[in-house]
C-alpha cells in the first residue's frame, strides 16, 4: 500500500484525543519508521490518502448556488501538513475556482440533498485540485473574517428560502 510515494493519515473520527491533556490529531506525514510500526492504528479508523504537494490548500464554502473559495498558504512546516495546526501561519487569498470544480461542488451537493458544504482541496504545483473531503458541517467563520465574503448572508438567505426539495 504505501511502496510508492508519500502518504498522509487522520482519523475518520473526532480529532480530540484527551488523555491526560486535550490534544488534537491533525493530519500526519507518514514516515518510513511509522509505516513500519502501526501499532495503536487500530484505535479509530483512519483515512490514508497519498501527499500532494501543493501550491495551497483551498477551502470551498458552498452554499445553494453560492461558492466562496479561499486559497489558504501556509507559512510553516505543521501547517504545510494540516493548516488546522497553525492558524497564525496562514494567509488567506479569497480566489475563482475552474467552472469544472464548481461544477463538481454543486453536483456533489445535489446529490447528497446538502445546501452546505466545505470543501477541502489540495491544489498542486501545476494548479489541478485534488479533491479531499467534504464537511456537510464544516467551519465557515474563520474564513468570512479573514477574508470578508458574505457567507454568513449566504446562509441566511438559504434559511429563509424555506424548505428545499430536490
Amino acid at each position: 500500500m504505501f511502496t510508492d510515494g508519500e502518504f498522509v493519515t487522520k482519523p475518520l473520527a473526532k480529532p480530540a484525543i484527551d488523555v491526560d491533556e486535550p490534544k488534537i490529531a491533525y493530519t500526519h506525514l507518514l514516515s518510513d519508521s511509522d509505516i513500519g510500526d502501526l501499532r495503536g492504528i487500530d484505535t479509530t479508523g483512519h483515512m490514508f490518502q497519498r501527499w500532494i504537494a501543493k501550491r495551497s490548500d483551498l477551502r470551498v464554502t458552498a452554499v445553494g448556488d453560492h461558492i466562496f473559495a479561499t486559497a489558504l498558504h501556509a507559512h510553516s512546516n505543521r501547517s504545510r501538513i494540516d493548516w488546522r495546526s497553525d492558524y497564525d501561519s496562514l494567509e488567506y487569498e479569497p480566489v475563482g475556482v475552474p467552472s469544472e470544480v464548481r461544477a463538481g461542488v454543486l453536483a456533489y451537493l445535489r446529490s447528497f440533498g446538502l445546501i452546505f458544504g466545505a470543501f477541502d482541496f489540495a491544489v498542486d504545483k501545476s494548479g489541478f485540485h485534488w479533491f479531499l473531503e467534504c464537511n456537510p458541517n464544516g467551519q465557515w467563520g474563520f474564513i468570512e473574517y479573514a477574508t470578508g465574503q458574505p457567507i454568513a448572508a449566504a446562509i441566511a438567505a438559504e434559511l429563509t428560502r424555506g424548505p428545499h426539495h430536490g
